[in-house]
């Protein structure tokens, strides 16, 4: 005697398997796609073009701030003197746009306090205010 075999509707596990089987390889394929590596368009360029100015003027007001608040505090005239120079010049590279400029200015107002760090040693009474300093560099 020939058995005829029906189709048998598919358990609810093996359902649910199926269908969370097909939604991980959807999720795969597109994680896969070529759209993440596709140029930026130019709304993206603007975008990027603000965030850029907004840090650029976030930058600059701090680098006005320890200008106006935190150099003229410091213990050494001429340390105060070097770095107020070094913060005007990336200022200025900062207010042009001048990356390279802006590198210099970073350079020479770090190197300006850690040299006033080593000739005052550990006891320095302006260390608080050399930090915010070195905070406020970009």
């Amino acid at each position: 005697m020939i058995r005829r075999i029906r189709a048998q509707p598919d358990h609810p596990r093996q359902q649910l398997l199926t269908y969370t089987a097909l939604v991980v390889l959807a999720a795969a394929t597109a994680a896969c796609a070529d759209l993440p590596t596709m140029p930026a368009d130019e709304t993206d360029g603007a975008k990027a073009h603000e965030i850029l100015v907004a840090r650029t003027d976030i930058a600059w007001a701090s680098v006005e701030d320890a200008i106006g608040r935190l150099v003229p505090t410091l213990a050494d005239a001429a340390a105060a003197e070097h770095l107020r120079i070094a913060l005007v010049a990336l200022q200025n590279a900062l207010e042009d746009g001048n990356g390279d400029g802006v590198a210099e200015a970073v350079q020479a107002a770090r190197s300006t306090i850690a040299a006033y760090d080593r000739r005052v040693g550990a006891g320095n009474p302006d260390a608080a205010d050399l930090e915010a300093i070195r905070l406020a560099l970009p």
